[in-house]
């Protein structure tokens, strides 16, 4: 029987996933991401895939999707990514030909990508998430790292192309969140609630609140989408 599968991510965004799995145990991701991994881990009878731990598909890397827009390693955390098979991964990039390509790259440890910056192609907008500013009420959230180390980390990252992630948003201060912003300079910061509707222990903002945040931010001139309802070739 063929199970039919859902993604996470704007249905025009292919993703190219040559490496699975995190060890970060966000719980808006047990709640509904890891399913849906699991489900096409029993597709691919792949029992890693199943149980989320980090691994590669080394038989992955030269099957990425003709699309211009490729979320790479959408299914996993690359912090996880062993540093030489992301070598390897990174190289397959750097080969590629097709013209207008954009290449996403996120993780919730943004301080990973200086150990490959220098031999990511230009092409590449780094991605990371930053749910809230307050820290104090994140620890039963992730294990990954706060979201003002987060913040801390990807500003280091001297790199032109970079996109802020606040998904699932939670409770947040405005003043902090805008200055993040400005110190980030990121080409689009998509904002949105638990998509799946399915983690009822999150603090989230009101509608109004969200509503604000993108108001505030498009009047600093930065484009703001809702993720929930965006799509990636939209915004780059």
């Amino acid at each position: 029987m063929k199970i039919k599968t859902k993604g996470t991510k704007p249905k025009d965004t292919k993703s190219w996933n040559p490496f699975v799995g995190c060890n970060f145990d966000c719980v808006y991701c047990k709640a509904n991401y890891r399913h849906i991994v699991w489900l096409n881990g029993i597709r691919w009878n792949c029992t890693d895939c199943q149980t989320y731990i980090p691994h590669n598909h080394p038989e992955r890397l030269d099957r990425m999707p003709s699309d211009r827009v490729i979320f790479v390693l959408s299914n996993g955390d690359i912090s996880f990514c062993d540093p030489v098979f992301l070598d390897e991964i990174v190289d397959v990039m750097k080969n590629d030909k097709k013209e207008g390509r954009v290449f996403l790259l996120q993780s919730k440890n943004p301080a990973c990508f200086a150990n490959i910056l220098q031999e990511l192609p230009q092409n590449v907008v780094l991605m990371t998430t930053i749910e809230t500013n307050r820290d104090s009420m994140y620890s039963g959230v992730s294990k990954a790292p706060l979201p003002s180390q987060r913040f801390q980390d990807f500003l280091q990252l001297a790199w032109p192309r970079k996109a802020m992630v606040m998904e699932p948003i939670l409770k947040f201060d405005l003043d902090i969140i805008k200055q993040w912003a400005m110190q980030l300079k990121p080409e689009v910061i998509f904002i949105g609630l638990e998509s799946h509707r399915k983690c009822k222990d999150l603090v989230e903002p009101s509608p109004s609140e969200v509503e604000e945040l993108h108001r505030d931010l498009r009047a600093l001139g930065f484009k703001t989408y809702d993720k929930a309802k965006s799509k990636y070739r939209d915004a780059f």
